[in-house]
């Protein structure tokens, strides 16, 4: 059987191949790429091409790999790598950084604070093309694309690098009328028999955690509602729909406000830290550093305003 010959245009085609195979989609992959749909589709047909052999199953809606699509695409993400980094290496010489920089980051958090950072990043460095995405997901931050990923809490993956730029807490809070209703706990294990507003982003969401002198104090918690956006459940609770527990940068307005209330002073818990991650084991990119030291200064002193000593953080489930 004689050998596929390759040619040296194939490089190009294994990159597009794997931004492809890695979305699912030819019209992801061009967008992801900055190409027309037509070139990507071209780039990977004349791959298979030279390759011998057909690499895709295409339909109106997707595309997946066939098998000998699924055993080139770790060869081709390598390459895709390599073209990466030797991109980076040439622009970490430059004045400024370029290029586009894909940054993904909670809902809440996003829309509140990074607004005025992000539109101060782009006058900052012109030559940068942002693309922010928000969502509360734990997204994959290498097979999403993704430059840096803004998370909260504690990150645990040893395939990613991160570097805090903030800090923050939980509070447990409730509304006034809610409070006035049915009364105000003094110990976290009374919140058992209240209703609780769940964030369900996390493990074991009908479990609060604690902490006082005696240690660490699980609580199992109950309610009719439990949501995947912080907040949605802060409103929840100034309407007086029950307990939630949330960041302190979503709910500082409203407890500063009296719309809301920090409840069970004295058990404080963990911090929870503002970060941003990138891949572990490569080299961050100049967009990305920028990215990072811009955020620590813009968060040096936190927006939201210090915890109150009196108000108690409740230790997240990361």
């Amino acid at each position: 059987m004689e050998t596929p010959r390759f040619e040296p245009d194939d490089v190009a085609g294994m990159v597009v191949f794997a931004e492809v195979a890695r979305r699912g989609s030819f019209t992801a992959a061009a967008a992801a790429l900055g190409m027309a749909k037509s070139v990507v589709s071209a780039r990977v047909a004349r791959l298979e091409r030279s390759l011998g052999a057909r690499l895709l199953h295409r339909t109106s809606r997707r595309v997946a790999l066939t098998p000998a699509g699924t055993a080139v695409w770790p060869m081709c993400e390598r390459v895709a790598l390599a073209a990466a980094e030797a991109r980076e290496a040439m622009l970490h010489d430059s004045q400024e950084p370029r290029g586009r920089l894909r940054i993904n980051a909670p809902v809440s958090f996003g829309q509140r604070w990074l607004g005025g950072p992000i539109a101060s990043f782009v006058a900052r460095y012109p030559l940068l093309e942002v693309e922010l995405v928000l969502q509360d997901d734990v997204v994959d931050v290498v097979g999403g694309g993704w430059d840096a990923v803004v998370r909260l809490g504690v990150v645990r993956d040893p395939e990613l690098t991160s570097r805090r730029f903030a800090v923050d807490h939980l509070v447990c809070v409730a509304a006034p009328s809610y409070l006035a209703r049915h009364g105000q706990p003094e110990r976290p294990e009374e919140l058992a028999t209240h209703v609780c507003l769940r964030y369900s982003n996390v493990p074991r969401d009908r479990e609060w955690r604690f902490r006082g002198p005696e240690g660490e104090i699980p609580v199992p918690v109950n309610g009719p509602v439990a949501s995947n956006d912080g907040g949605l459940l802060a409103a929840l609770a100034e309407a007086g729909a029950g307990f939630t527990i949330a960041p302190w940068f979503i709910v500082a307005d409203a407890v500063r406000a009296g719309r809301l209330v920090a409840v069970l002073t004295g058990f404080m818990g963990a911090e929870l830290p503002c970060q941003v991650v990138h891949a572990h084991g490569r080299r961050p990119s100049a967009r990305v550093r920028s990215l990072v030291d811009h955020l620590v200064a813009a968060f040096r002193v936190p927006p939201w305003g210090r915890l109150p000593s009196s108000s108690p953080a409740v230790s997240p489930e990361s």
